[in-house]
Protein backbone atom coordinates (compact mmCIF):
# COMPACT_ATOMS: atom_id res chain seq x y z
CA UNK A 1 0.00 0.00 0.00
CA UNK A 2 1.23 3.59 -1.00
CA UNK A 3 1.45 5.89 1.40
CA UNK A 4 -0.38 9.29 1.59
CA UNK A 5 2.33 11.31 0.06
CA UNK A 6 3.43 8.55 -2.52
CA UNK A 7 -0.10 8.53 -4.22
CA UNK A 8 -0.25 12.63 -3.98
CA UNK A 9 3.17 12.82 -5.63
CA UNK A 10 1.97 10.56 -8.41
CA UNK A 11 -1.11 12.53 -8.93
CA UNK A 12 0.51 15.67 -8.91
CA UNK A 13 2.96 14.65 -11.42
CA UNK A 14 0.18 13.02 -13.95
CA UNK A 15 -1.53 16.33 -13.47
CA UNK A 16 1.50 18.45 -13.77
CA UNK A 17 2.57 16.18 -16.90
CA UNK A 18 -0.80 16.41 -18.39
CA UNK A 19 -0.94 20.49 -17.78
CA UNK A 20 2.99 20.52 -19.80
CA UNK A 21 1.28 18.37 -22.57
CA UNK A 22 -2.01 20.87 -22.80
CA UNK A 23 0.73 23.39 -23.21
CA UNK A 24 2.85 21.54 -25.96
CA UNK A 25 -0.60 20.89 -27.75
CA UNK A 26 -1.59 24.70 -27.63
CA UNK A 27 1.81 25.74 -29.23
CA UNK A 28 1.36 23.57 -31.85
CA UNK A 29 -1.72 24.74 -32.26
CA UNK A 30 -0.59 28.57 -32.37
CA UNK A 31 2.08 27.68 -34.42
CA UNK A 32 0.17 25.90 -37.11
CA UNK A 33 -2.34 28.48 -37.32
CA UNK A 34 0.65 31.57 -37.64
CA UNK A 35 2.30 29.06 -40.15
CA UNK A 36 -0.79 28.66 -42.18
CA UNK A 37 -1.27 32.39 -41.92
CA UNK A 38 1.84 33.29 -43.26
CA UNK A 39 2.05 30.55 -45.97
CA UNK A 40 -1.48 32.51 -46.83
CA UNK A 41 -0.10 36.06 -46.84
CA UNK A 42 2.87 34.81 -48.71
CA UNK A 43 0.37 33.75 -51.54
CA UNK A 44 -1.08 36.73 -51.55
CA UNK A 45 1.70 39.58 -51.67
CA UNK A 46 3.49 37.07 -54.64
CA UNK A 47 -0.12 37.05 -56.55
CA UNK A 48 -0.80 41.11 -55.97
CA UNK A 49 3.30 41.75 -56.83
CA UNK A 50 3.33 39.61 -60.24
CA UNK A 51 4.85 42.15 -62.68
CA UNK A 52 2.20 42.04 -65.68
CA UNK A 53 4.70 42.82 -68.53
CA UNK A 54 2.89 44.45 -71.18
CA UNK A 55 3.20 42.01 -74.33
CA UNK A 56 4.74 44.40 -77.41
CA UNK A 57 5.46 41.82 -79.96
CA UNK A 58 4.24 39.00 -81.78
CA UNK A 59 3.54 35.72 -80.35
CA UNK A 60 5.37 32.72 -80.37
CA UNK A 61 3.20 29.54 -80.84
CA UNK A 62 4.33 25.85 -80.50
CA UNK A 63 8.03 24.95 -79.20
CA UNK A 64 10.78 26.22 -80.08
CA UNK A 65 14.29 25.18 -78.48
CA UNK A 66 15.86 28.24 -76.31
CA UNK A 67 19.83 27.79 -75.69
CA UNK A 68 21.75 29.33 -73.69
CA UNK A 69 24.81 30.29 -73.97
CA UNK A 70 25.83 32.55 -71.50
CA UNK A 71 29.27 31.32 -70.41
CA UNK A 72 30.68 33.18 -67.01
CA UNK A 73 27.67 35.15 -66.53
CA UNK A 74 26.03 31.96 -65.44
CA UNK A 75 27.80 32.76 -62.26
CA UNK A 76 26.33 35.72 -62.07
CA UNK A 77 22.59 34.34 -61.56
CA UNK A 78 21.40 33.74 -58.21
CA UNK A 79 23.01 36.37 -56.29
CA UNK A 80 21.27 37.99 -53.60
CA UNK A 81 19.95 41.83 -54.06
CA UNK A 82 17.98 43.91 -52.14
CA UNK A 83 14.32 44.49 -52.62
CA UNK A 84 12.31 48.00 -51.80
CA UNK A 85 9.05 48.63 -50.57
CA UNK A 86 6.71 51.32 -52.40
CA UNK A 87 6.15 54.25 -50.63
CA UNK A 88 3.72 56.80 -52.25
CA UNK A 89 5.08 60.23 -53.20
CA UNK A 90 2.07 62.17 -52.58
CA UNK A 91 1.79 61.95 -48.31
CA UNK A 92 -0.14 64.31 -46.11
CA UNK A 93 3.14 65.72 -45.27
CA UNK A 94 4.48 67.11 -48.83
CA UNK A 95 0.77 68.32 -49.44
CA UNK A 96 1.89 71.28 -49.91
CA UNK A 97 3.87 70.66 -52.51
CA UNK A 98 1.28 69.30 -54.52
CA UNK A 99 -1.61 71.34 -53.48
CA UNK A 100 0.77 74.13 -53.62
CA UNK A 101 3.90 74.19 -55.24
CA UNK A 102 2.60 72.33 -58.86
CA UNK A 103 -0.22 74.70 -59.51
CA UNK A 104 1.64 77.66 -58.45
CA UNK A 105 4.69 76.38 -61.24
CA UNK A 106 2.22 74.64 -63.89
CA UNK A 107 -1.44 75.74 -63.23
CA UNK A 108 -1.96 78.93 -61.35
CA UNK A 109 -5.96 79.35 -63.01
CA UNK A 110 -8.02 76.37 -62.52
CA UNK A 111 -10.71 76.17 -64.61
CA UNK A 112 -11.98 72.96 -64.10
CA UNK A 113 -11.02 69.15 -62.16
CA UNK A 114 -12.18 66.05 -63.60
CA UNK A 115 -11.29 62.91 -61.33
CA UNK A 116 -10.67 59.70 -62.38
CA UNK A 117 -9.80 56.51 -61.02
CA UNK A 118 -6.05 56.66 -60.77
CA UNK A 119 -5.71 60.66 -60.85
CA UNK A 120 -6.88 64.16 -61.21
CA UNK A 121 -6.65 66.56 -64.34
CA UNK A 122 -7.07 70.35 -63.78
CA UNK A 123 -7.42 72.38 -66.43
CA UNK A 124 -5.80 75.63 -67.01
CA UNK A 125 -7.55 79.24 -68.24
CA UNK A 126 -5.27 78.59 -71.19
CA UNK A 127 -5.97 75.03 -72.02
CA UNK A 128 -2.99 73.55 -70.13
CA UNK A 129 -3.38 70.73 -67.99
CA UNK A 130 -1.64 68.97 -64.81
CA UNK A 131 -2.67 65.37 -63.85
CA UNK A 132 -1.69 64.37 -60.24
CA UNK A 133 -1.98 60.50 -59.91
CA UNK A 134 -2.78 58.99 -56.73
CA UNK A 135 0.74 57.66 -56.36
CA UNK A 136 2.03 60.84 -56.67
CA UNK A 137 3.36 61.00 -60.79
CA UNK A 138 2.18 63.68 -62.65
CA UNK A 139 1.84 64.96 -65.99
CA UNK A 140 2.03 68.68 -67.38
CA UNK A 141 1.04 69.27 -70.83
CA UNK A 142 0.84 73.06 -72.88
CA UNK A 143 -2.67 73.40 -74.64
CA UNK A 144 -0.33 74.35 -78.25
CA UNK A 145 0.50 72.74 -81.06
CA UNK A 146 3.92 71.44 -82.68
CA UNK A 147 3.76 73.99 -86.08
CA UNK A 148 7.40 75.16 -85.90
CA UNK A 149 10.47 73.29 -86.62
CA UNK A 150 12.85 73.26 -83.50
CA UNK A 151 16.58 73.67 -84.51
CA UNK A 152 17.87 73.23 -81.18
CA UNK A 153 20.79 70.51 -81.25
CA UNK A 154 20.21 67.61 -78.75
CA UNK A 155 22.80 68.21 -76.35
CA UNK A 156 21.42 71.75 -76.04
CA UNK A 157 18.10 70.49 -75.85
CA UNK A 158 19.23 68.29 -73.20
CA UNK A 159 20.82 70.70 -71.23
CA UNK A 160 17.83 72.94 -71.61
CA UNK A 161 15.37 70.33 -69.86
CA UNK A 162 18.25 69.56 -67.55
CA UNK A 163 18.25 73.16 -66.20
CA UNK A 164 14.65 73.72 -66.35
CA UNK A 165 14.08 70.19 -64.04
CA UNK A 166 17.09 71.55 -61.82
CA UNK A 167 15.85 75.08 -61.22
CA UNK A 168 12.09 74.29 -60.21
CA UNK A 169 13.49 71.32 -57.66
CA UNK A 170 11.91 68.62 -59.98
CA UNK A 171 14.66 66.64 -61.04
CA UNK A 172 15.81 64.42 -57.41
CA UNK A 173 18.57 61.76 -56.87
CA UNK A 174 19.47 58.59 -58.83
CA UNK A 175 18.22 59.83 -61.84
CA UNK A 176 20.84 59.49 -64.89
CA UNK A 177 21.87 62.78 -67.25
CA UNK A 178 19.12 63.01 -70.29
CA UNK A 179 19.24 61.41 -73.56
CA UNK A 180 17.42 62.33 -76.72
CA UNK A 181 15.12 59.97 -77.50
CA UNK A 182 13.68 61.32 -80.62
CA UNK A 183 10.36 62.74 -81.12
CA UNK A 184 7.72 64.42 -83.33
CA UNK A 185 8.52 65.07 -87.31
CA UNK A 186 6.38 66.40 -90.00
CA UNK A 187 5.72 65.66 -93.36
CA UNK A 188 9.58 66.48 -94.17
CA UNK A 189 11.34 65.03 -91.39
CA UNK A 190 12.02 68.15 -89.79
CA UNK A 191 11.56 67.77 -86.09
CA UNK A 192 8.53 70.10 -84.51
CA UNK A 193 9.39 68.52 -80.99
CA UNK A 194 11.51 66.68 -79.27
CA UNK A 195 12.00 64.37 -75.91
CA UNK A 196 14.66 63.82 -73.03
CA UNK A 197 14.45 61.27 -70.86
CA UNK A 198 16.29 61.48 -67.23
CA UNK A 199 16.44 57.53 -66.61
CA UNK A 200 16.73 56.18 -63.08
CA UNK A 201 19.09 53.73 -60.53
CA UNK A 202 18.32 52.19 -58.10
CA UNK A 203 21.57 50.52 -56.23
CA UNK A 204 23.40 51.06 -59.43
CA UNK A 205 20.92 48.61 -61.59
CA UNK A 206 19.16 50.37 -64.24
CA UNK A 207 15.11 50.25 -64.00
CA UNK A 208 12.99 49.06 -66.32
CA UNK A 209 9.11 49.94 -66.76
CA UNK A 210 7.67 53.36 -67.23
CA UNK A 211 9.84 55.23 -63.87
CA UNK A 212 11.72 58.30 -65.82
CA UNK A 213 11.05 61.77 -65.97
CA UNK A 214 10.37 62.84 -69.88
CA UNK A 215 10.55 66.66 -70.92
CA UNK A 216 9.09 67.33 -74.16
CA UNK A 217 10.80 70.25 -76.11
CA UNK A 218 9.38 72.22 -78.65
CA UNK A 219 10.50 75.60 -80.88
CA UNK A 220 8.27 77.70 -77.65
CA UNK A 221 10.68 75.85 -75.23
CA UNK A 222 9.47 73.33 -72.65
CA UNK A 223 5.96 72.09 -73.68
CA UNK A 224 5.32 69.74 -71.17
CA UNK A 225 6.69 67.16 -67.83
CA UNK A 226 6.21 63.37 -67.17
CA UNK A 227 7.56 62.73 -63.89
CA UNK A 228 6.37 59.33 -63.30
CA UNK A 229 8.59 56.81 -60.91
CA UNK A 230 7.59 55.38 -57.47
CA UNK A 231 9.41 56.69 -54.09
CA UNK A 232 10.63 53.64 -51.95
CA UNK A 233 13.03 51.84 -49.22
CA UNK A 234 15.00 49.50 -48.91
CA UNK A 235 13.18 46.19 -46.85
CA UNK A 236 15.40 42.99 -47.06
CA UNK A 237 17.78 41.11 -49.19
CA UNK A 238 16.23 38.24 -51.52
CA UNK A 239 17.71 35.53 -53.91
CA UNK A 240 17.45 35.37 -57.29
CA UNK A 241 16.66 32.86 -59.68
CA UNK A 242 19.85 30.41 -60.07
CA UNK A 243 20.82 29.20 -63.56
CA UNK A 244 18.99 25.87 -62.88
CA UNK A 245 16.02 27.03 -62.04
CA UNK A 246 15.86 29.20 -64.82
CA UNK A 247 15.83 26.69 -67.15
CA UNK A 248 13.06 25.31 -65.84
CA UNK A 249 10.95 28.27 -67.14
CA UNK A 250 8.61 27.98 -70.01
CA UNK A 251 10.03 31.49 -71.92
CA UNK A 252 7.23 31.37 -73.54
CA UNK A 253 4.62 31.50 -71.19
CA UNK A 254 6.50 33.79 -68.75
CA UNK A 255 7.34 37.44 -69.05
CA UNK A 256 7.81 39.44 -71.85
CA UNK A 257 9.27 38.83 -74.81
CA UNK A 258 10.30 41.66 -77.49
CA UNK A 259 11.77 41.20 -80.81
CA UNK A 260 11.32 42.66 -84.67
CA UNK A 261 9.29 40.62 -86.63
CA UNK A 262 9.56 42.12 -89.92
CA UNK A 263 13.54 40.64 -89.97
CA UNK A 264 12.08 37.29 -90.17
CA UNK A 265 10.45 35.41 -93.23
CA UNK A 266 9.55 32.27 -91.78
CA UNK A 267 8.56 30.88 -88.60
CA UNK A 268 11.18 31.01 -85.16
CA UNK A 269 12.86 28.07 -85.05
CA UNK A 270 15.21 29.13 -82.29
CA UNK A 271 16.45 31.21 -79.47
CA UNK A 272 19.63 31.66 -78.45
CA UNK A 273 20.38 33.35 -75.55
CA UNK A 274 24.26 35.41 -75.03
CA UNK A 275 23.91 37.58 -72.39
CA UNK A 276 21.64 39.13 -69.88
CA UNK A 277 21.65 41.51 -67.10
CA UNK A 278 19.72 42.31 -63.85
CA UNK A 279 17.89 45.36 -63.64
CA UNK A 280 14.68 46.72 -61.32
CA UNK A 281 10.73 46.95 -62.27
CA UNK A 282 9.07 49.77 -61.74
CA UNK A 283 5.76 51.49 -63.29
CA UNK A 284 3.26 53.13 -61.20
CA UNK A 285 1.01 54.11 -63.66
CA UNK A 286 0.32 50.80 -65.73
CA UNK A 287 0.58 48.42 -62.54
CA UNK A 288 -0.07 51.10 -59.49
CA UNK A 289 -1.26 47.85 -57.58
CA UNK A 290 2.55 46.65 -56.94
CA UNK A 291 3.71 47.09 -54.04
CA UNK A 292 7.41 46.13 -54.08
CA UNK A 293 10.29 47.54 -56.87
CA UNK A 294 11.37 44.05 -57.81
CA UNK A 295 14.85 42.62 -59.70
CA UNK A 296 14.12 41.53 -62.70
CA UNK A 297 16.10 39.49 -65.46
CA UNK A 298 16.72 41.09 -69.06
CA UNK A 299 18.17 38.84 -71.44
CA UNK A 300 19.81 39.40 -74.76
CA UNK A 301 20.09 36.88 -77.81
CA UNK A 302 18.88 36.17 -81.20
CA UNK A 303 15.77 35.12 -82.90
CA UNK A 304 16.37 32.79 -86.04
CA UNK A 305 13.67 31.42 -87.97
CA UNK A 306 13.81 28.33 -90.14
CA UNK A 307 15.56 29.97 -93.44
CA UNK A 308 18.29 31.21 -90.94
CA UNK A 309 17.45 34.71 -90.70
CA UNK A 310 18.00 36.46 -87.38
CA UNK A 311 16.53 39.00 -85.10
CA UNK A 312 17.64 40.80 -81.90
CA UNK A 313 15.86 38.95 -78.96
CA UNK A 314 15.05 40.06 -75.42
CA UNK A 315 13.33 38.32 -72.73
CA UNK A 316 12.80 39.77 -69.35
CA UNK A 317 11.10 37.93 -66.39
CA UNK A 318 10.92 38.30 -62.61
CA UNK A 319 14.60 37.55 -61.12
CA UNK A 320 12.51 36.93 -57.80
CA UNK A 321 13.30 33.28 -56.62
CA UNK A 322 9.74 32.80 -54.51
Amino acid sequence: MRAPFQIFTVIYHKKVRRIYLEKILVCVIILTIISELCACKKKVSNSQNKIDFPQIAQEIHGTVPFEFELGNQKNELGKEIGLYKIKPRRTIKNSEYYDGYLFKLFCGNIIRSTEYKQYTRYTCGDGDTLEIYNSGSFIFSHNRDCTEVINIPDEQVVELAEEYLKNNDLLPNGFTIGKSLGGTYDENGKPLMKSVCFCREIGGYEVYGRSDITVEVDAQGIDAIYSIYSDYEFERNIRCLSYNELIDIDPLKEGQIVYDATKLNAEVSKIIIKEFKIMYYDSPINQPELSYIQPVYQFKGVAVDSEGNGTDYYWTISAIAY
